[in-house]
C-alpha cells in the first residue's frame, strides 16, 4: 500500500487572486444600520466569492470609524472603498458620482442600498436613482452621443456666470469628454470670464491637448485676461513633469478619500449640468 505524508516544511502553493464578480453600493448615515444591513451581509458574501465595496459616509466619518473597528477580515477591509462626504445634499450627491464613477456595470454588475432620509437628501438620491436606472438599461453606443449633446446645449443655455462656475468645479477623470467641452468653450465662449477659467484648469488636467489648447488661448484670443492666464498655464505645465495626484488618506492597505469636491458652494443650475456630464461620462466610459 502506497501512503503519503505531507511534507510540513514545503509552503502551500500561494492562492491565485480571486476575480470581483460583483460590487456592494452603500450610502447611508446610520452606522449600526451600515454594519448590520450592509457589512455583515457584506463580510459573509465576500468570503465566498470576492466582491468590491463602495460606501459614501454621510455620518461625518462615523461610518468609518465603525468599518476601522469592525473584526472584518483584512481582505474584506482592503476590498472596501469608502468617502467621506460633506453634510449638505448638492455636495453628497456630487461626492456618490465620484465614488462610481468606475464601477462600470459592464465589468461586474452593481448592487446599491440606501440608508438615508429622501426628504433630506433629493439630489442624492436623484444621483442615485439614474445610477441604478443607468445599471438597469445599459444604453447602446448610439445612445451615448446624445447625453453628450444634452449636456453640452444646458452648458451653452446657462448663464456665463454658471458657465464658469462648471468650469471652475468641474471633476470629470474622462479626458477626452473633458477636452471636448474645454475646447469648445475656449473657442466659442463669448464671455471672457469663462475662457479665463478654462485656461485657469488646463495645467491641472496636463496633456499634450491641454497643452495644444493653451497654446490657441495665447495666439488667439482676443482678450488679455484669457491670454495671460493661459500663458501662466504653459510656464506651469513646463516646470510640472507629471501632474499631481488627489490627495487621500491610506488606512489598512485600503485608500479613503476624505472630503469629496470643491469646498465653494456652487449654483444648483450648475449642480444639474455638472450631473449631466457625469451621466454621459458614465454612459460613455469602455469597459
Amino acid at each position: 500500500m502506497f501512503s503519503h505524508k505531507l511534507n510540513p516544511e514545503v509552503e502551500p502553493m500561494p492562492q491565485l487572486p480571486r476575480v470581483c464578480v460583483a460590487r456592494w453600493i452603500y450610502a447611508g448615515e446610520d452606522e449600526r444600520q451600515f454594519v448590520n444591513e450592509w457589512l455583515n451581509p457584506f463580510a459573509e458574501a465576500h468570503a465566498r466569492c470576492r466582491i468590491e465595496g463602495y460606501v459614501l459616509d454621510l455620518a461625518k466619518g462615523r461610518l468609518l470609524a465603525a468599518l476601522d473597528k469592525s473584526d472584518v477580515a483584512p481582505d474584506v477591509y482592503d476590498d472596501i472603498a469608502l468617502l467621506i462626504a460633506e453634510p449638505e445634499d448638492a455636495a453628497a450627491a456630487r461626492a456618490f458620482a465620484r465614488l462610481v464613477r468606475d464601477c462600470n456595470p459592464a465589468t461586474a454588475p452593481n448592487q446599491v442600498a440606501r440608508g438615508f432620509a429622501e426628504r433630506k437628501w433629493p439630489q442624492l438620491e436623484a444621483v442615485c436613482a439614474r445610477f441604478i436606472s443607468a445599471e438597469a438599461q445599459q444604453p447602446s453606443a448610439e445612445a451615448q452621443q446624445p447625453m453628450v449633446i444634452e449636456a453640452m446645449s444646458a452648458l451653452q443655455d446657462a448663464g456665463w456666470q454658471v458657465r464658469r462656475e462648471v468650469v471652475g468645479a468641474w471633476r470629470s477623470r474622462d479626458y477626452d469628454l473633458t477636452l471636448e467641452v474645454f475646447e469648445s468653450l475656449a473657442r466659442n465662449d463669448p464671455e471672457w470670464p469663462v475662457r479665463e477659467a478654462v485656461a485657469d484648469m488646463l495645467p491641472t488636467i496636463g496633456g499634450e491637448k491641454a497643452i495644444k489648447l493653451l497654446t490657441y488661448i495665447v495666439k488667439s484670443d482676443p482678450h488679455p485676461t484669457p491670454k495671460a492666464k493661459a500663458l501662466e498655464g504653459l510656464e506651469e505645465l513646463a516646470l510640472a513633469p507629471r501632474p499631481l495626484s488627489r490627495a487621500a488618506v491610506r488606512t489598512r492597505g485600503a485608500v479613503r478619500v476624505r472630503g469629496a469636491v470643491s469646498p465653494r458652494p456652487i449654483s444648483p443650475e450648475a449642480e444639474v449640468i455638472l450631473a449631466l456630464f457625469d451621466a454621459a461620462r458614465s454612459q460613455t466610459s469602455q469597459p
